[in-house]
């Protein structure tokens, strides 16, 4: 007695994914054979849909509809035994075949990033408890913001709970419905707390674990200030502030006021009956004519439209160019597709705009505040370049487009003034903090205080000069652990500098910003304070070059042509 044999073929070569509706698996018996009925098949990671008997009894068609949700895996038909008979009655042993792969999971949207300027968007946060409407901040955060608003625009955020309440500290949200913990559908973004804005009341924020890049769909709303959540070093990154809430504060309080328990959970739910993007913001790329791409599958690919999904054509990299125009919102939209078909569509949900002004070029100077001393390799950012001042403190920014430059500046301690810049923070930095505490005057008889004083006298970098910063640089002048003095770079046109002359300079910018609207070359002149050298005594190695010797007009100059500047500012009397 011989059992008849099968062998299974399907009708599919690819994965099957999201859009395969069904796939014919073919059954050919090695003789004819009667009597197989869908109850003699079993099938995983899909659905059985019917069974067909060919012309000549020896085979059969088995229609299967894929799995919903299955990351990565294989279709498996199983015939069981005895389920068909031959002429001679014998019957069939159990046979199965899983050669089919599936992947029935999309990929997340991919979600374009704005690392330009930018007039805020707004969302409007309803809760079972009141309305709330915030202003968000992508131009300090853009990756934070972009995640924010692709969750919103999904409606992840309908159902879910401000889960944790702190009176005199925050309300959290964005995590849990009433079933249990919401798994997010994007991977941890880029913590952007280092972005000069700070935890102060009613300022939204995004949560983290203590890998610093874990950041996903939960925020949370500073009931109070919270500077201690601040960014302060790599070592203590703080937490990523991205928006403000602007209307709905006393929401905020009611939150906070509800009973909870021994976790900080209130006893009834408050829940977030949606989070919705209410007003789109207007964007204008000029410095850099492309938007990053984030959230893209490893393996997948991408494709974008300009004109709101009407055509696509195929993107590469990480980055979109965008032809100079105006776009409106929603109209540029990125598509990814992974490896099994699967695709996801992501859209820029502002406005924007693509300066299509003439290309110009920037100078840019960097030197000392106060001894004026010309500063070479001072590294100049801004995503799509990346430069070094010369020996002379210049750099030169050819072909910029656009009506303003937007770029980070920063200084490594060069080896050969390593003496230099340590001897710079000293006994007389750490006395004139004490002076700026009591409101003694630090510069002597009727010498204003210049801002860069106030800046660098913050030595601990909260915004704030205070006891800590003179005990800090004590320690640093002994020998203690403290930290270590780090340059810090200004345009010597920002109107918001003059005022900064107060116990209260604020946080150290981390970009900078340049109007671009002169005849080209535009001239940028970038303003270096170290921390702790409060009286600026920095000379720099010897032969360093000086400002003064070089163009000895420069700062009457400046002055004059600028009403808001003095030149006590630069350290002139």
């Amino acid at each position: 007695m011989t059992a008849p044999t099968v062998t299974f073929s399907d009708n599919l070569p690819g994965i099957a994914n999201r859009s395969t509706g069904s796939l014919r698996f073919t059954l050919t018996f090695s003789e004819a054979v009667t009597g197989l009925e869908a109850s003699d098949l079993s099938v995983s990671n899909g659905t059985l849909l019917s069974v067909d008997a060919g012309a000549d009894s020896s085979t059969y068609t088995v229609s299967v509809s894929p799995a919903l949700g299955v990351a990565s895996g294989k279709i498996g038909l199983t015939l069981k035994a005895g389920a068909v008979t031959d002429a001679s009655g014998n019957q069939n042993l159990a046979a199965s075949n899983s050669a089919q792969a599936i992947d029935t999971v999309a990929p997340a949207a991919p979600k374009p990033v704005p690392l330009l300027g930018f007039d805020n968007p707004q969302v409007t946060i309803q809760t079972s408890m009141g309305t709330m409407v915030a202003e968000l901040y992508p131009t300090q955060a853009p990756i934070t913001v972009a995640n924010m608003l692709a969750y919103a625009n999904a409606g992840f955020y309908s159902g879910t709970l401000f889960h944790r309440v702190i009176p005199g500290f925050m309300d959290q949200g964005g995590g849990y419905n009433a079933l249990g913990y919401k798994t997010p559908t994007y991977a941890a973004i880029t913590l952007e707390s280092n972005n000069g804005l700070s935890n102060l009341r009613g300022t939204l924020a995004m949560a983290r674990t203590a890998v610093a890049d874990s950041a996903t769909s939960q925020f949370f709303i500073n009931q109070v200030d919270n500077l201690f959540l601040n960014y302060s070093s790599t070592a203590s990154p703080g937490y990523a502030v991205f928006g403000k809430v602007l209307a709905g504060l006393d929401v905020v309080d009611s939150i906070a006021e509800v009973p909870r328990n021994i976790s900080d959970k209130p006893l009834t739910d408050i829940t977030i009956t949606s989070l919705q993007q209410t007003a789109t913001g207007s964007a204008l790329l000029a410095s850099s004519s492309s938007l990053s791409v984030s959230g893209l599958e490893p393996g997948a690919a991408w494709s974008y439209s300009l004109n709101g999904g009407s055509t696509w054509l195929a993107g590469s990299g990480t980055n979109l160019a965008l032809p100079a125009g105006s776009y409106a919102a929603n109209t540029i939209q990125i598509k990814q597709t992974d490896a099994a078909g699967n695709a996801s569509i992501g859209s820029f949900s502002s406005t924007l705009t693509h300066n299509t002004a003439a290309l110009v070029s920037a100078e840019l100077l960097a030197y000392s505040w106060k001894t004026h001393t010309l500063l070479d390799d001072v590294s100049l950012s801004n995503g799509s370049f990346s430069q070094a001042s010369t020996a002379n403190g210049a750099a030169i920014l050819e072909a910029i487009k656009g009506q303003a430059l937007s770029l980070t500046a920063s200084r490594a301690i060069p080896s050969a003034e390593a003496t230099a810049t340590s001897a710079a923070v000293n006994l007389q930095d750490a006395i004139a903090i004490l002076k700026m505490i009591v409101g003694l005057e630090v510069n002597g008889t009727n010498k204003a205080l210049s801002p860069y004083q106030a800046l660098a006298a913050d030595y601990d970098g909260n915004g704030l000069v205070q006891l800590t910063d003179a005990i800090g640089v004590l320690k640093h002048v002994v020998g203690l652990t403290a930290p270590d003095p780090a340059w810090r770079f200004v345009n010597e046109l920002d109107t918001t500098v003059p005022s900064k002359t107060t116990l209260s300079p604020g946080l150290a910018q981390t970009s900078i910003t340049a109007s671009l609207s002169a005849s080209s070359p535009v001239k940028v002149g970038l303003v270096g304070y170290l921390s702790g050298d409060v009286d600026g005594s920095f000379a720099g190695a010897t032969g360093a070059l000086d400002l003064d010797n070089t163009q000895a007009s420069y700062f009457t100059t400046l002055v004059a042509a600028n009403s808001g500047l003095s030149l006590a500012q630069f350290g002139v009397y």
